[in-house]
Protein backbone atom coordinates (compact mmCIF):
# COMPACT_ATOMS: atom_id res chain seq x y z
CA UNK A 1 0.00 0.00 0.00
CA UNK A 2 2.95 2.28 0.58
CA UNK A 3 3.74 2.40 -3.14
CA UNK A 4 0.28 3.66 -3.98
CA UNK A 5 0.61 6.59 -1.62
CA UNK A 6 3.52 7.83 -3.73
CA UNK A 7 1.57 7.93 -6.96
CA UNK A 8 0.37 11.51 -6.45
CA UNK A 9 4.00 12.56 -6.96
CA UNK A 10 3.16 13.49 -10.54
CA UNK A 11 1.05 16.36 -9.33
CA UNK A 12 3.51 17.04 -6.53
CA UNK A 13 6.32 17.68 -8.96
CA UNK A 14 4.32 19.39 -11.69
CA UNK A 15 1.74 21.17 -9.63
CA UNK A 16 2.36 20.86 -5.94
CA UNK A 17 4.63 23.89 -5.70
CA UNK A 18 2.10 26.12 -7.41
CA UNK A 19 -0.65 25.03 -5.03
CA UNK A 20 1.37 25.48 -1.88
CA UNK A 21 2.83 28.86 -2.73
CA UNK A 22 -0.60 30.36 -2.09
CA UNK A 23 0.24 30.15 1.60
CA UNK A 24 3.32 32.36 1.50
CA UNK A 25 1.76 35.10 3.57
CA UNK A 26 1.42 32.78 6.53
CA UNK A 27 5.10 31.84 6.56
CA UNK A 28 6.77 32.19 9.93
CA UNK A 29 9.97 30.30 9.32
CA UNK A 30 13.38 31.68 10.18
CA UNK A 31 15.52 33.27 7.48
CA UNK A 32 17.62 31.30 5.03
CA UNK A 33 20.49 29.31 6.44
CA UNK A 34 23.75 30.76 5.08
CA UNK A 35 26.00 28.45 3.08
CA UNK A 36 28.92 27.14 5.08
CA UNK A 37 32.11 29.18 4.54
CA UNK A 38 30.87 30.41 1.18
CA UNK A 39 30.25 26.85 -0.09
CA UNK A 40 27.26 26.55 -2.38
CA UNK A 41 24.90 24.02 -0.83
CA UNK A 42 22.33 22.30 -3.01
CA UNK A 43 19.13 21.48 -1.13
CA UNK A 44 16.94 19.62 -3.62
CA UNK A 45 13.53 18.18 -2.92
CA UNK A 46 13.91 14.40 -3.18
CA UNK A 47 10.80 12.28 -3.69
CA UNK A 48 11.03 9.44 -1.16
CA UNK A 49 11.08 5.91 -2.55
CA UNK A 50 10.11 6.77 -6.14
CA UNK A 51 12.74 5.76 -8.70
CA UNK A 52 10.83 7.48 -11.52
CA UNK A 53 12.25 10.77 -10.37
CA UNK A 54 15.87 9.69 -10.05
CA UNK A 55 16.44 11.41 -13.41
CA UNK A 56 16.19 14.82 -11.79
CA UNK A 57 18.66 13.94 -9.07
CA UNK A 58 21.14 12.45 -11.55
CA UNK A 59 20.92 15.47 -13.85
CA UNK A 60 21.21 17.93 -10.98
CA UNK A 61 24.31 16.21 -9.63
CA UNK A 62 25.85 16.08 -13.11
CA UNK A 63 25.23 19.80 -13.66
CA UNK A 64 26.87 20.64 -10.34
CA UNK A 65 29.81 18.29 -11.01
CA UNK A 66 30.36 19.85 -14.45
CA UNK A 67 30.86 23.25 -12.86
CA UNK A 68 33.31 22.23 -10.14
CA UNK A 69 36.34 23.41 -12.20
CA UNK A 70 34.92 26.92 -12.53
CA UNK A 71 32.75 27.24 -9.41
CA UNK A 72 34.44 24.97 -6.90
CA UNK A 73 33.13 22.31 -4.54
CA UNK A 74 29.53 22.17 -3.38
CA UNK A 75 27.47 20.69 -0.59
CA UNK A 76 24.57 18.27 -1.09
CA UNK A 77 21.81 18.31 1.51
CA UNK A 78 18.62 16.86 0.00
CA UNK A 79 15.38 17.14 1.86
CA UNK A 80 13.31 13.97 1.77
CA UNK A 81 10.23 13.66 3.92
CA UNK A 82 6.98 11.78 3.52
CA UNK A 83 5.23 15.01 4.53
CA UNK A 84 7.12 17.03 1.92
CA UNK A 85 4.05 19.00 0.89
CA UNK A 86 3.91 20.73 4.24
CA UNK A 87 5.31 24.25 4.21
CA UNK A 88 7.29 23.63 1.01
CA UNK A 89 6.45 27.09 -0.25
CA UNK A 90 7.90 28.81 2.76
CA UNK A 91 11.04 26.70 2.61
CA UNK A 92 11.55 27.41 -1.08
CA UNK A 93 10.98 31.15 -0.64
CA UNK A 94 13.57 31.40 2.13
CA UNK A 95 15.90 28.64 0.82
CA UNK A 96 15.70 26.75 4.11
CA UNK A 97 15.89 22.98 3.66
CA UNK A 98 14.81 23.25 0.00
CA UNK A 99 16.33 25.56 -2.60
CA UNK A 100 15.83 23.54 -5.81
CA UNK A 101 12.68 21.90 -7.15
CA UNK A 102 11.73 20.53 -10.56
CA UNK A 103 8.35 21.53 -11.89
CA UNK A 104 6.38 23.16 -14.64
CA UNK A 105 6.53 26.95 -14.45
CA UNK A 106 3.64 28.92 -13.03
CA UNK A 107 3.28 32.68 -12.38
CA UNK A 108 2.84 31.99 -8.67
CA UNK A 109 5.98 29.85 -8.55
CA UNK A 110 7.76 32.60 -10.45
CA UNK A 111 7.32 34.94 -7.49
CA UNK A 112 9.74 32.96 -5.33
CA UNK A 113 11.88 30.92 -7.73
CA UNK A 114 13.72 31.37 -11.03
CA UNK A 115 13.59 28.66 -13.71
CA UNK A 116 16.90 27.37 -15.04
CA UNK A 117 16.89 27.67 -18.83
CA UNK A 118 16.74 25.42 -20.78
CA UNK A 119 14.11 22.94 -19.66
CA UNK A 120 15.18 19.41 -18.81
CA UNK A 121 12.67 16.78 -20.04
CA UNK A 122 12.48 17.58 -23.75
CA UNK A 123 8.76 18.28 -23.52
CA UNK A 124 7.77 14.62 -23.08
CA UNK A 125 5.24 15.63 -20.41
CA UNK A 126 3.19 17.49 -23.00
CA UNK A 127 2.03 14.34 -24.82
CA UNK A 128 -1.21 12.97 -23.35
CA UNK A 129 -3.23 9.85 -24.00
CA UNK A 130 -6.87 9.63 -22.94
CA UNK A 131 -8.11 7.06 -20.48
CA UNK A 132 -11.80 6.42 -21.12
CA UNK A 133 -14.51 3.93 -20.17
CA UNK A 134 -14.67 1.05 -22.65
CA UNK A 135 -18.39 1.62 -22.93
CA UNK A 136 -17.67 5.09 -24.35
CA UNK A 137 -15.33 4.02 -27.13
CA UNK A 138 -17.85 4.73 -29.88
CA UNK A 139 -18.59 8.17 -28.42
CA UNK A 140 -14.95 9.15 -29.01
CA UNK A 141 -14.65 7.46 -32.41
CA UNK A 142 -14.47 9.97 -35.23
CA UNK A 143 -13.49 13.00 -33.14
CA UNK A 144 -11.29 15.23 -35.25
CA UNK A 145 -10.88 18.65 -33.66
CA UNK A 146 -10.43 20.42 -30.36
CA UNK A 147 -14.02 21.59 -30.69
CA UNK A 148 -15.16 17.97 -30.99
CA UNK A 149 -13.28 16.98 -27.85
CA UNK A 150 -14.60 20.04 -26.02
CA UNK A 151 -17.99 18.33 -25.92
CA UNK A 152 -16.52 15.98 -23.32
CA UNK A 153 -15.37 16.61 -19.75
CA UNK A 154 -11.73 15.97 -18.78
CA UNK A 155 -10.71 15.02 -15.25
CA UNK A 156 -7.56 16.29 -13.56
CA UNK A 157 -6.22 16.58 -10.05
CA UNK A 158 -6.88 19.73 -8.08
CA UNK A 159 -4.01 22.17 -8.49
CA UNK A 160 -2.35 20.43 -11.45
CA UNK A 161 -0.85 22.97 -13.88
CA UNK A 162 -2.50 21.12 -16.78
CA UNK A 163 -5.88 22.41 -15.58
CA UNK A 164 -5.16 25.96 -16.74
CA UNK A 165 -4.05 24.67 -20.14
CA UNK A 166 -7.41 23.00 -20.74
CA UNK A 167 -9.37 25.96 -19.45
CA UNK A 168 -7.41 28.40 -21.62
CA UNK A 169 -8.42 26.32 -24.66
CA UNK A 170 -12.09 26.27 -23.61
CA UNK A 171 -11.88 22.57 -22.81
CA UNK A 172 -14.20 21.55 -19.96
CA UNK A 173 -12.17 20.11 -17.10
CA UNK A 174 -13.16 18.91 -13.66
CA UNK A 175 -10.29 19.63 -11.26
CA UNK A 176 -11.12 17.53 -8.27
CA UNK A 177 -9.53 15.29 -5.71
CA UNK A 178 -6.16 13.57 -5.62
CA UNK A 179 -4.50 11.24 -8.09
CA UNK A 180 -5.68 8.09 -6.35
CA UNK A 181 -9.31 9.24 -6.58
CA UNK A 182 -9.40 10.01 -10.30
CA UNK A 183 -9.63 6.50 -11.75
CA UNK A 184 -12.66 5.61 -9.59
CA UNK A 185 -14.24 8.95 -10.53
CA UNK A 186 -13.74 8.18 -14.23
CA UNK A 187 -15.29 4.76 -13.73
CA UNK A 188 -18.31 6.25 -11.95
CA UNK A 189 -18.92 8.83 -14.70
CA UNK A 190 -17.86 12.01 -12.91
CA UNK A 191 -16.01 12.99 -16.11
CA UNK A 192 -15.49 11.49 -19.57
CA UNK A 193 -11.76 11.12 -20.01
CA UNK A 194 -8.57 11.32 -18.01
CA UNK A 195 -5.51 12.66 -19.89
CA UNK A 196 -2.26 11.08 -18.76
CA UNK A 197 1.31 11.09 -20.03
CA UNK A 198 2.17 8.64 -22.79
CA UNK A 199 4.18 6.50 -20.37
CA UNK A 200 1.83 6.97 -17.43
CA UNK A 201 -1.41 5.80 -19.05
CA UNK A 202 -0.36 2.20 -19.90
CA UNK A 203 1.60 1.89 -16.66
CA UNK A 204 -1.34 2.85 -14.47
CA UNK A 205 -3.75 0.58 -16.32
CA UNK A 206 -1.36 -2.34 -15.79
CA UNK A 207 -0.95 -1.53 -12.12
CA UNK A 208 -4.69 -1.16 -11.64
CA UNK A 209 -5.26 -4.65 -13.08
CA UNK A 210 -8.71 -6.22 -13.03
CA UNK A 211 -10.11 -3.30 -11.04
CA UNK A 212 -9.79 -1.23 -14.23
CA UNK A 213 -11.07 -3.80 -16.73
CA UNK A 214 -13.77 -1.31 -17.70
CA UNK A 215 -11.20 1.31 -18.76
CA UNK A 216 -9.03 1.63 -21.86
CA UNK A 217 -6.69 4.00 -23.67
CA UNK A 218 -8.64 5.77 -26.41
CA UNK A 219 -6.92 4.52 -29.63
CA UNK A 220 -7.26 7.45 -32.05
CA UNK A 221 -6.48 10.69 -30.19
CA UNK A 222 -3.39 12.42 -28.80
CA UNK A 223 -3.39 15.69 -26.87
CA UNK A 224 -0.22 17.73 -27.24
CA UNK A 225 0.91 21.00 -25.67
CA UNK A 226 4.28 22.54 -24.80
CA UNK A 227 4.95 21.57 -21.20
CA UNK A 228 8.56 22.21 -20.20
CA UNK A 229 9.88 21.04 -16.86
CA UNK A 230 12.65 23.13 -15.32
CA UNK A 231 14.85 23.16 -12.31
CA UNK A 232 13.56 26.09 -10.24
CA UNK A 233 15.97 27.75 -7.83
CA UNK A 234 14.95 29.91 -4.91
CA UNK A 235 15.42 33.61 -5.62
CA UNK A 236 17.40 33.69 -2.39
CA UNK A 237 20.11 31.63 -4.17
CA UNK A 238 21.28 33.61 -7.25
CA UNK A 239 24.73 31.97 -7.20
CA UNK A 240 23.18 28.52 -7.36
CA UNK A 241 20.89 29.60 -10.20
CA UNK A 242 23.84 30.90 -12.22
CA UNK A 243 25.79 27.74 -11.55
CA UNK A 244 22.99 25.39 -12.60
CA UNK A 245 22.37 27.43 -15.75
CA UNK A 246 26.03 27.05 -16.65
CA UNK A 247 26.04 23.38 -15.68
CA UNK A 248 23.05 22.39 -17.79
CA UNK A 249 24.60 24.28 -20.71
CA UNK A 250 27.84 22.34 -20.31
CA UNK A 251 25.96 19.02 -20.24
CA UNK A 252 24.15 19.91 -23.45
CA UNK A 253 27.39 20.91 -25.15
CA UNK A 254 29.25 17.76 -24.11
CA UNK A 255 26.41 15.39 -24.96
CA UNK A 256 26.14 14.14 -21.38
CA UNK A 257 22.64 15.62 -21.10
CA UNK A 258 21.39 13.25 -23.82
CA UNK A 259 23.22 10.31 -22.24
CA UNK A 260 21.44 10.89 -18.93
CA UNK A 261 18.09 11.62 -20.60
CA UNK A 262 18.25 8.47 -22.73
CA UNK A 263 19.25 6.30 -19.78
CA UNK A 264 16.15 7.32 -17.86
CA UNK A 265 13.61 7.82 -20.66
CA UNK A 266 14.35 5.40 -23.49
CA UNK A 267 13.15 2.33 -21.53
CA UNK A 268 9.90 4.15 -20.67
CA UNK A 269 9.27 5.07 -24.30
CA UNK A 270 9.98 1.67 -25.82
CA UNK A 271 6.83 0.42 -27.50
CA UNK A 272 5.14 3.84 -27.43
CA UNK A 273 3.70 4.36 -30.92
CA UNK A 274 1.69 7.51 -31.54
CA UNK A 275 1.82 7.68 -35.34
CA UNK A 276 -1.59 7.89 -36.97
CA UNK A 277 -3.38 9.45 -34.00
CA UNK A 278 -5.34 12.65 -34.49
CA UNK A 279 -3.42 15.37 -32.64
CA UNK A 280 -5.37 17.84 -30.54
CA UNK A 281 -2.91 20.72 -30.10
CA UNK A 282 -3.41 23.09 -27.16
CA UNK A 283 -1.58 26.24 -26.12
CA UNK A 284 0.08 26.58 -22.74
CA UNK A 285 -0.71 30.01 -21.22
CA UNK A 286 1.90 29.54 -18.48
CA UNK A 287 5.10 29.06 -20.43
CA UNK A 288 8.16 30.66 -18.83
CA UNK A 289 9.15 33.89 -20.58
CA UNK A 290 12.41 32.34 -21.85
CA UNK A 291 10.99 29.05 -23.16
CA UNK A 292 13.17 27.90 -26.06
CA UNK A 293 10.45 26.73 -28.43
CA UNK A 294 12.73 27.10 -31.45
CA UNK A 295 15.49 24.79 -30.16
CA UNK A 296 14.49 21.48 -31.74
CA UNK A 297 17.19 19.54 -29.87
CA UNK A 298 15.40 20.41 -26.62
CA UNK A 299 12.08 18.87 -27.69
CA UNK A 300 11.33 15.25 -28.49
CA UNK A 301 8.95 14.54 -31.36
CA UNK A 302 6.97 11.50 -30.29
CA UNK A 303 4.66 11.71 -33.29
CA UNK A 304 7.41 10.66 -35.71
CA UNK A 305 10.02 9.02 -33.41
Amino acid sequence: MRKKTLRPVRSAILGLVCCLLMGLASSNMAGAQPDRDGLVVVRPLIVPGDSRFSYYEDLLRAAMDATVPSYGAYGWEPWADDEFTKRLAEMLERATYVNVVYSAWDPVLGKVAEPVVPHIRKGVNGYRLLLIRKADRERFAGLQTREDLAKFMAGQGRGWPDVEIYRASDMPVLAIGKFSQLLPMLQSGRFDYYPLGVTEAPKFLRECGVACDDLMIEPTLLIRYPFPIHFHVSKAEPRLHARLTAGVGLLLKSGEFDVIWNRHHKPELEGVTLAGRKVIALENPNLPPDTLLGRSELWIDLETN
